[in-house]
Parts: structure tokens; sequence; C-alpha cells
């Protein structure tokens, strides 16, 4: 099939090296892939391609011309895009993407895994899916990149276990499991590809045993007892797990006996053994948490790159990838892309409308927190009027953990308004717990710290707000993925202050399209500083009253009791949940500066002073000297210091101590010796001692000691 010249210089031609050859993705201006053409040659110049590619579309025809000309023409008028870090990969096919559209056409696919996705209500291929289901097949390395929510979990397990269930078909051998390692770097995330893999299970059987196949996740804060039980029991086709806890079970763990080996063994040399296929998610996300060193040794323990398939899957693609890259894959390997690095827009979900809001942060930071959070919940109630088949279901995010519990204290024991808190000082149980709670309600509120931020899928989310900026520009995408997923549509709203906003808006998103907000009921509610009727009326909405007006009204009634018993010492819950936040919100956009482009600390520290006024604090709450002078802030005013090296006079270390709440009866006691004399009463002091510095959000309040 040929097509007109003119036409051809629209196309977006995207060639990648392999060895002396070419493949080629040909492509209209709308996305609508043309065919794959692969170039062999022993120089892979582009003027040796341009050549091919002219014989390829062109017409003998149209080809009469001066085949010099022609190479010009083109040479001229085609697009080649390359990725600044990837040298040596090859670029995907798209044939299956281009002719089967659902799960059931796909002839591959083995009758039981087809039953498996009928059964999770799975029925058409996304475009990472599609693209990558052939190449993962056929044993080739891949590195892959999609935009979050557009269904990568699916995209490496489908084809990861028919490979497997192939060559156990092949294979006589009776020594089974393990056979697919999939790297998480959360345990949020690691449950989640765990559940689906089980899913995907539960109509394959193991033809020796009898048994279905299994997959079992392991992580940190659970019980490595109750690991070694699952292994004893079988041993899973798919282990899903975190970095630190799989290095855990590969330093020390024994499995026991089985058909092919007469004594124990350890996972380690069973892994190295059995493991066909190694995945990799969220390889990104691995490298910001630090994990590379993990990875490093984790992979000493298992087969060498050219005896096993590697599977990276990633969102972004940072520089820092690259070593990653030369370390785990095999030369040659295939990169599957799905997000275009010429139109930044395509990084964040199509299917989301983001926008953002600027507060004055002198006289509207949590104010407006609240009046978001109310006036959705209040349009969600007021449309259902009409159809109340449209809920809402909210994920806010914050900066900080400290901030997630005070506003989720702040709403279900201040304003008896119910919402689900997720951070990481939760237990690993009370984590799990929220998540399927929030993943099965139809409607709900859930405040998270980031480590709700990748991977994790909540179905039918509506809104996703960020209050304060992110740490990067990646966790905003990443944040920005909980709504919008599986082909629904979702909304985005950043609520930021004018101290950072502007600053994070200009260096760190200005591609993405954050429009400003143009909801003007949502303005008129969280920006006016009077309650007078502003913004449009509603007809369900009482007295002539606009919904602006109403969510404004019940804003202050909430906020003002909880504010007064706190002014007045009523509320210690509160009180201590705000100096919490006040600290950490120091720390963390000091930590911020440079990509918020401010220079002066002063400006943060008068920031995190308005924030202590408006909870309802007397005075901004004490910070000790110690992190005082990390943040360089001790010398700055508004700065309350108070401990044994304190600034402030007729201060000495003899007159101060460190008390935590609820350890002992006085802070004297412990101050004078007469503490009790439990070893193990002081080994706790010591330890307390020793980590009272952990973390910036846990300080704990300095009392002077009576004489």
């Amino acid at each position: 099939m040929y097509c007109n010249l003119a036409l051809l210089r629209t196309c977006i031609i995207k060639p990648r090296p392999i060895w002396n050859a070419f493949s080629v993705d040909v492509c209209f201006p709308d996305q609508t892939w043309l065919r794959t053409v692969r170039h062999t040659h022993h120089s892979t110049k582009s003027s040796h391609f341009i050549q091919s590619l002219s014989r390829e579309f062109i017409s003998p025809k149209e080809s009469r011309w001066n085949h010099r000309n022609l190479h010009k023409s083109l040479k001229k008028s085609l697009h080649f895009t390359h990725f600044p870090i990837l040298q040596h990969d090859r670029f995907f096919s798209t044939s299956l993407s281009s002719t089967i559209k659902k799960f059931e056409d796909m002839e591959n696919l083995d009758p039981k895994s087809k039953r498996a996705l009928d059964q999770m209500g799975l029925v058409h291929l996304t475009e990472i899916q599609a693209k990558s289901f052939d190449i993962i097949l056929s044993g080739d390395d891949v590195l892959a990149r999609a935009r979050t929510g557009t269904g990568k979990t699916l995209a490496f397990l489908l084809p990861a276990l028919e490979r497997i269930l192939k060559n156990r078909s092949m294979s006589a051998s009776q020594d089974t499991g393990l056979e697919i390692l999939i790297l998480s770097p959360t345990r949020e995330l690691a449950l989640q590809i765990y559940e689906q893999a089980r899913a995907l299970l539960s109509y394959h059987d193991n033809g020796r045993y009898g048994n279905k196949l299994a997959a079992q996740v392991v992580f940190g804060g659970t019980s490595k007892q109750q690991d070694f039980k699952s292994f004893n029991k079988q041993l899973p086709c798919i282990l899903v797990a975190t970095p630190g806890r799989l290095k855990d079970h590969l330093e020390s763990t024994q499995i026991p006996s089985s058909a092919s080996y007469s004594s124990p063994q350890s996972l380690s040399d069973r892994m190295r053994s059995n493991l066909q296929i190694l995945i990799i998610d969220e390889m990104d996300r691995l490298l910001d948490m630090g994990f590379i060193d993990d990875i490093k040794n984790i992979l000493t323990y298992l087969p060498p790159k050219t005896k096993r398939q590697t599977l990276l899957f990633s969102a972004t693609l940072p520089a820092q990838l690259k070593s990653v890259l030369e370390t785990t894959l095999k030369p040659g390997y295939v990169t599957v892309d799905c997000i275009q690095d010429l139109d930044p827009a395509t990084h964040t979900n199509t299917q989301v409308d983001q926008s953002h809001v600027i507060v004055p942060s002198k006289t509207k930071w949590i104010s407006s927190t609240v009046e978001t959070i109310l006036y959705i919940t209040l349009q969600a109630k007021l449309s259902q009027g009409d159809n109340a088949s449209t809920p809402y279901k909210i994920v806010a995010f914050f900066p900080t953990t400290s901030l997630v519990s005070y506003y989720a204290d702040l709403f279900n024991f201040g304003f008896g308004i119910k919402v689900m808190e997720l951070h990481s000082r939760k237990s690993q149980n009370y984590r799990t717990s929220v998540s399927n709670r929030f993943r099965e309600v139809s409607q709900g509120i859930l405040f998270t710290s980031d480590v709700s931020a990748r991977g994790v899928d909540y179905p039918n989310v509506t809104h996703v707000i960020q209050f304060g900026i992110a740490d990067g520009r990646e966790t905003y995408i990443h944040r920005l993925g909980r709504t919008g997923r599986a082909g629904k549509r979702g909304r985005g709203l950043l609520v930021v202050t004018d101290v950072e906003g502007p600053g994070f808006l200009q260096s760190c998103v200005s591609d993405l399209d954050v429009a400003k907000n143009k909801d003007n009921d949502l303005e008129a509610c969280i920006l006016m500083d009077s309650d007078n009727n502003v913004g449009h009326k509603h007809d369900d909405v009482h007295d002539g009253t606009t919904i602006a007006t109403a969510v404004k009204r019940e804003a202050k009634q909430l906020l003002d009791p909880v504010l007064q018993a706190i002014q007045s010492g009523k509320n210690d819950k509160l009180q201590k949940a705000a100096e919490d936040a006040y600290r950490s919100l120091l720390g963390f956009y000091i930590a911020q500066l440079p990509s918020i482009g401010i220079k002066s600390k002063k400006i943060v520290v008068d920031k995190a002073n308005a924030f202590a006024q408006q909870a309802g604090l007397t005075k901004p709450p004490t910070i000790s000297f110690k992190l005082a002078k990390t943040l360089g802030i001790d010398k700055l005013d508004g700065i309350h210091i108070m401990d044994e090296y304190s600034r402030e006079e007729d201060c000495h270390k003899d007159n101060f101590t460190r008390v935590k709440e609820n350890r002992f009866q006085s802070a004297d006691s412990r101050y004078r010796g007469d503490r009790p004399s439990s070893s193990s009463v002081k080994s706790k002091n010591r330890q307390y001692l020793a980590s009272s510095y952990e973390e910036w959000g846990t300080r704990i309040p300095i009392v002077k000691v009576p004489k």
C-alpha cells in the first residue's frame, strides 16, 4: 500500500537502531499508526533509511523523480524524534494495537486467562497493553513508559503469565514456582499488584498437582514467619515484593524440600534456578526512594540478565535511569513508549481537567481547605437531585504527614465529618484496611500523604485535590493520576498559597496546562472574605442563598467553635496536631525553596506563623534549637526556640529537659533521678532520647523544671 508523498511528509517517523537495522513506526498527526518498517542495512545512517523509506511508501510512478531530489525533500520535511538517554534500544511494534481491540479476539491468549479477564470486567486493551503484549511474549527485554492509570500492571502481568504457561507446557521439569518476580516501591502498590495477579490466576491450575497457580506478596511491617508459612505451603508462580523485605528473605529464608530437591534450599538458590522474568514496576519511584543499592544487591541473587527476561515499567524516565538500564537489561531491549516527549500535555491523563487556585496565606490557608472540601461535597449533593448516580469520591493530598493528621483530626474530631486518613506513620494493617475500605465505598473522602501518589488504584475517584505544592513535577503528575482512570473523567485541583504557588506553577508544571480555575462559585467560596450573597444561585439552596455563601457560612459555623476551644486550651488533641503540623511545614517548605523561587527563609517562617495563628494557637509553637540550626532559621525573628542551648535569657542546660507526653508522671521526677528503677524503663528512656530528633513533625514540648 502506497501513500501520497505530501501526506508522508506530515507523518512522524520514530526510528530506533537495532545493531545494523532500523525498526520504525510511521504515524499520521492524528496518531493513527500506518505501519512498522524494518530497514536492514550495514549502515544506520538516516540517509540510507530515508532511501529505504521512500521505496517502501512511494509508488514507482511517483518515484520517477530524481532519487536525489526525493531524498532531500524527505529529509527536510520528515520529523525524527529521539529519547535523550536511550541509545541502543529498539522501538515498539504497533501491529497489535491497530488490529486487536478486545481481549477475546487475541488468539495467543489462554482461554483461562480470558475467563479471568471477563470475571474482572476487563474487555478492551489499553494502549500500553496492546503495544507491549507481543513483545513481552516473544521474550524481549522491555523498557515501558506510560501515563499513570493506563493499565501498566496488567500490561506486564498478562504477557508474563502467558509466557510462563507456554514454557511450563514445553518443559518436563517438575520444579516449579518463583518464575516471575515483581519489585514494587511501596506496600500499597505491592498489594494492588498481588490482587490483580491473584485474580488473573483464579482459573489457572498447576497441571501436575491439581492445585491452582499461586501469587504471594511480601513487604515490611508484616510477620516474616507468615511469609515463610506461605512459602512452605506452596511456592508462588508470581512473587510480588518490596526491596527491603525481599532482600531479607534472599539472605536468610530456607525453602523446604520438593520433588526436585531432596533437602531444603535457600530461597535465593531456588530463585536463581527457577526465575524466568524479573519485573520492576515504578522504577523511577524506586530510584527516588533510594532503593538503588538494594536493587543491585537483589540482582546478585538472581540469574544473570542473559538468562532471564527483564521488564522495566515507569511513568517517567529520569536521567539516573541510564545506569540501571545497563545493568538490568540485555543489549537490544525494546522501548515501548506511550508518552510523546514533544507534547508535554500527554504526560498527564487527558481525561482529567486540571486547574489551580491561589489563596492568601495570611488569612485563608486553613479556611480555604475546609471550604474546598465542603463546596465539592455540597455541589455533588445538589447534582444528585437530578442524577443520583454521581457521588463524590475525593482524594486530598497534603505535603507532610503531620498536615494529613491535623486536617484528618480537624474534620473527624473537630467537625464530626468522617474522612479517612492514610500516611506512613500508620501501621501496615491500618493502611491496608483503609485502602480496601476506600476502594469499596462509592462515596468518601481520603486525606493522604504521598504514600497514595503512585501506583495505587482507587476506583471511581472523581476529584484529586492537592493542598500545597508537591515535592516535584513527577509527584504532581502521579497524584493527579489517582483520578480519570479506566477511561473515566476526573478533576484535578491544585490549591496553593500566594507564597509558593506562582513559583511552583512557573518552574515545575508550566508545561502541563494547569489552568486557572474557572469555577466562579468555587473561587467566590474560598477567596472572598465576606459571607455576603456572592456566586450563582441554585434552586436547591434555600432563601436565595448562593452555593458559595452557603459553604462559607457552614465553614464558619464549623471552624469558630473548634478554634475557640484550641485558644482556650480545651482541645489538647487538635492543639498538639496543629503544633506538629507547624514544625513539619517549616521543614518541608524550606527544603522546597529552590523549586518555588524564594530566597528568604523569613518568608517561610511568616507563612508557618500565619498557619499557627489560623489554627487557633496563641503563639508559634516551640521548636528545638537543633532543628532551628539545621534549617538555618535559629537567628530569625518569629521563631520560638526552647531548648537546653536556647538563645533566651537566663536559660541554661540544667533548667530544661525533654519530656514525652504520657511516658512519665512528671518532668521533674525524671530530672531528679527518682524515676522507676526498672531496667526496661531506663532502656526506653535512652532509646527515646536517642530518637527524639528523628522526624521534624514529631517534636516533644520542652518543659522547664521547677527549682
